[in-house]
């Protein structure tokens, strides 16, 4: 995905680092650059209802379809 190609609002998917079999939806708030963007996860801490802090993001992590998004499972885990 490329930076052109990305709007601003839009919900995208994005891979879990912890479990390479989940993914977990973003909200893009600013492209800072051709490279990385600034994103908001959309879920809420359990306990105290807290929205998810802004951090920064490359563009090449962000898939439109959560199926996209953990398509390289069987890369992590090979037979």
């Amino acid at each position: 995905m490329k930076a052109k190609d990305l709007i601003v609002g839009e919900i995208y998917y994005v891979q879990s680092k912890y479990d390479c079999k989940s993914c977990f939806k973003v909200q893009v708030i600013e492209i800072l650059d051709s490279k990385f963007v600034m994103v908001k996860g959309m879920t809420r801490n359990k306990k105290s209802k807290k929205e998810a802090k802004p951090f920064r993001m490359s563009i090449s992590a962000l898939h439109k379809s959560p199926s996209k998004a953990v398509g390289r499972y069987k890369q992590h885990h090979k037979k």
